[in-house]
């Protein structure tokens, strides 16, 4: 919470050399997050090594020749959503939308796959 002592008036301005270290630490900053997006990348793109998993690929038809801890995820987040999650739902469309779809469309897209998700519930 802020309090009188910890506030920067509004008319403050930033001296040179407090400009230079904003813009060095947000290098910094920017470099880290640029190093950890590489090796999620590069984590996502080996292939499946778990025994479990790649059973559960074969199940679906997955070409285990293809298949990288990318499709891993996508495969269970595809679980948790066909089990009724609502937020491994979003997630899958927001995967999937290409940013033409409006607001509208996605509601009716998600609600679809809702009532589809709790009709095969039922029917198990």
């Amino acid at each position: 919470m802020a309090n009188e002592q910890n506030l920067i008036p509004g008319g403050y301005k930033l001296s040179l050399e407090e400009q230079s270290r904003g813009g060095k630490q947000s290098g910094v900053v920017r470099r880290r997050k640029r190093t950890v997006k590489q090796a999620v990348e590069l984590v996502m793109s080996l292939p499946v090594s778990d025994p479990k998993t790649k059973a559960k690929l074969k199940k679906m038809g997955i070409d285990l020749d293809e298949a990288d801890n990318q499709t891993a995820v996508v495969v269970g987040l595809f679980g948790r959503a066909a089990n009724g999650d609502p937020k491994a739902s979003a997630l899958l469309f927001e995967l999937l939308d290409d940013g033409n779809t409006s607001a509208n469309e996605q509601t009716e897209s998600h609600n679809a796959l809702i009532d589809a998700i709790r009709k095969r519930n039922n029917e198990d």
